[in-house]
């Protein structure tokens, strides 16, 4: 993507981001905001977020582009990856601490960048469901709302944990989960697809939740007689949900001493409200 920044229109030389209101004749047919390539000179527009001003002590230009941004673009993403190019260009670890903030608020850094900018667990978690109700669409029932609660919480808590799978191959902590969460190859009391989807879709909770189909709630407490049973070297060695498989057992989720912590943190806020 071409590297961009984030412009405003200026009335009687104050940019309209500074102005308590303005009306659409002040404009004179201009737009309040827009993104341009950063080569681009706009002689009547003041920048407010570029590679230039975002590394400037007490800058908050990150927090301008994400609060007014969306109204230059066609919706919140595309904003955000305008925003994203800017910050790759600079660096993240080269931003001042108010714009280190704004962008992990926006999920833009790696997990170990948006953990140390957002240090509080549940701040955190408030963060990444914003994000993924914007992404997703703002939830208008109860499973949707906690399907997005549970992915939040995955991103926010386990981001930062990088799963190493041989050859060279590593993935974000989530993004694993992701997939052993989607069903390819069905068993006989299997539906193919991803289970927090079919959670959201058809209220599907799995064998755990009373349902005759393998679900999410398997997954997480890992239920006997479903290819999440806890993993065993010996007696179950293709089996593990969220705490005893392999590959997860030795994560350390943020604010939680293991996994199994964890697992008991989203059993009280996923699965019982």
């Amino acid at each position: 993507m071409v590297l961009k920044k984030f412009l405003s229109y200026k009335i009687n030389g104050t940019p309209v981001n500074e102005l308590p209101t303005f009306k659409t004749a002040d404009l004179n047919g201009n737009a309040p905001f827009k993104w341009v390539d950063d080569s681009e000179n706009e002689p009547d527009y003041q920048v407010l977020c570029s590679v230039l001003t975002i590394v400037e002590p007490g800058n908050q230009s990150v927090k301008l582009a994400s609060q007014f941004g969306g109204q230059a673009t066609t919706d919140w993403k595309q904003n955000r990856d305008y925003i994203n190019t800017i910050v790759e260009q600079v660096g993240f670890d080269n931003l001042n601490d108010d714009n280190k903030l704004e962008s992990a608020m926006m999920n833009i850094g790696t997990g170990a960048q948006i953990l140390a900018a957002i240090p509080n667990d549940e701040e955190r978690d408030k963060s990444s469901f914003n994000i993924l109700s914007q992404m997703k669409g703002i939830p208008s029932g109860v499973r949707k709302t906690r399907s997005l609660q549970l992915e939040g919480r995955f991103w926010s808590r386990l981001k930062h944990e990088i799963v190493d799978l041989g050859g060279g191959v590593t993935m974000e902590a989530p993004a694993f989960i992701y997939g052993l969460i989607t069903i390819e190859a069905q068993n006989q009391i299997e539906l193919s697809g991803n289970l927090l989807t079919k959670y959201e879709e058809a209220g599907l909770q799995g064998v755990a939740g009373g349902d005759n189909l393998l679900g999410i709630y398997d997954f997480i407490l890992e239920t006997e007689g479903t290819r999440f049973a806890p993993f065993d070297p010996v007696t179950n060695p293709n089996g593990g949900g969220l705490v005893t498989h392999p590959i997860l057992s030795a994560l350390i989720p943020s604010g939680f001493a293991d996994m199994a912590g964890f697992q008991q943190y989203i059993i009280e806020t996923f699965i019982d409200g």
